[in-house]
């Protein structure tokens, strides 16, 4: 399918999903009336008094005690909103697991496209605050949808530097990757690790040599101080434990296979990214590598379609603090990202 015919359905799609969402709401105003509606029930006076009396629409309120006036959204992303009816969309598509471009949105609705986006990254921001972790993945994995490159990383070099900030991190870490790697060749050869007690040192003391930096045999050889055979054997095991790769250039290095397990620990456990990659070309054709983290939210709110409802959702944003647009421009993509989540809906209880 073409991509304009993709655009078309989807489009058509979105303009069905918000003719539906407005069948909801009579008025206008019923739009703003359904935010306030999810205000907590902690709102509070400065006078720190809760004993307060909203007005009909509940956009502000009396203090019983002091007199004062309350503004409940001050301080929250809802504050002072100027399109309370294509928030309410975007937040009811988003219950539904339906996510859509900011440049379709604003095509749809007449909002702005930096608007749509400002919009949409605050509400991810908040979203991933309230998500329990629970498998992670180094950024660099997801090169396959990264369309848009920055200079913003941690690092505050190319997206490249990450790999050394890996490095870094695993190195002073010995005790962590000799487990990694003693534990990935006993799975592969067993009947090795009951043999009067052989816990495969060379590897382990070849795979730290080329941990740094790629190396050729002859370097490694010299590095280690072991006859060649030795090193071609234990090469040989750790490139069969998808440990250690030969390049192009004849030159050994740590795979990708090394680097998730690094990161998620000893855990067998292995995630399929591609998945997640067909979402974002799909929908987005890629992202920048400053926002990744932020479009796993989208993803995981199609995975939970039906489970977050736009109320739920609502009460989330609302527990939150105001968000600005630059946090936003300052946020960053760290270099391990979560992949895999649980919503705490106890943030919005």
């Amino acid at each position: 399918m073409s991509i304009t015919t993709n655009k078309a359905v989807a489009k058509a799609e979105l303009i069905a999903r918000i003719a539906a969402i407005d069948a909801l709401f009579a008025l206008p105003k019923d739009y703003l009336d359904f935010l306030y509606s999810c205000l907590p029930e902690d709102v509070k006076c400065k006078c720190s008094s809760k004993n307060l009396e909203y007005d009909d629409c509940y956009r502000s309120a009396r203090c019983l005690d002091c007199k004062g006036k309350v503004r409940p959204t001050a301080q929250t992303i809802f504050n002072n909103i100027r399109r309370p009816t294509d928030w309410v969309r975007f937040i009811f598509l988003m219950a539904q697991g339906f996510s859509v471009s900011a440049n379709l949105f604003a095509e749809v609705t007449g909002m702005s496209q930096s608007s749509v986006s400002d919009m949409s990254l605050k509400i991810r921001l908040i979203f991933l605050e309230s998500i329990q972790g629970t498998e992670s993945a180094l950024s660099s994995m997801c090169e396959a949808v990264i369309t848009k490159r920055s200079e913003r990383t941690p690092a505050m070099e190319h997206p490249t530097a990450e790999e050394n900030e890996f490095k870094v991190a695993s190195s002073t870490n010995s005790t962590n990757v000799d487990e990694i790697v003693e534990q990935a060749l006993s799975t592969l050869f067993p009947e090795q690790k009951h043999t009067n007690g052989f816990n495969f040192e060379t590897e382990k003391g070849i795979f730290k040599t080329i941990l740094d930096k790629p190396l050729s045999l002859e370097q490694i050889v010299k590095a280690t101080k072991l006859a060649v055979s030795e090193v071609i054997s234990a090469l040989t095991n750790l490139q069969l434990a998808d440990l250690a790769q030969l390049k192009s250039d004849g030159h050994y290095e740590t795979t990708a296979t090394f680097k998730q397990r690094i990161v998620t620990g000893l855990s067998n456990a292995t995630i399929d990214l591609h998945q997640f990659f067909d979402f974002i070309k799909r929908v987005f054709t890629g992202v920048s590598r400053k926002y990744l983290q932020l479009y796993f939210v989208d993803y995981w709110c199609v995975l939970a379609r039906g489970r977050i409802s736009p109320r739920l959702l609502c009460r989330t944003l609302l527990k939150s603090q105001l968000i600005s647009s630059r946090e936003i421009k300052d946020y960053v993509t760290p270099p391990v990202v979560v992949v895999s989540s649980v919503f705490d809906d106890r943030r919005a209880a």
